[in-house]
């Protein structure tokens, strides 16, 4: 796997081996692959949500947060 297809969007049938993969076998590289496929979506969220929030809330806080619940929604 090379560096750009790392931070390109995943087809619907490359999600779904990604998933199946993770899911049956606990293939670690399909559940890293996953979490680098969605991150991107976690910080444009963080980024509208942040504009809501407090200004001691910083993106940066706002980002690893949700990078977490990633984790562990994928893990579940």
């Amino acid at each position: 796997m090379n560096a750009t297809s790392t931070t390109q969007r995943l087809t619907a049938r490359e999600a779904e081996a990604l998933w199946r993969a993770w899911s049956t076998k606990k293939d670690k590289a399909a559940r890293d692959r996953l979490v680098l496929a969605y991150s991107p979506m976690v910080k444009y969220l963080a980024s509208r949500k942040v504009r809501e929030l407090p200004s001691h809330c910083e993106l940066d806080d706002l980002v690893s947060y949700g990078l977490v619940a990633l984790i562990e929604a994928i893990d579940r």
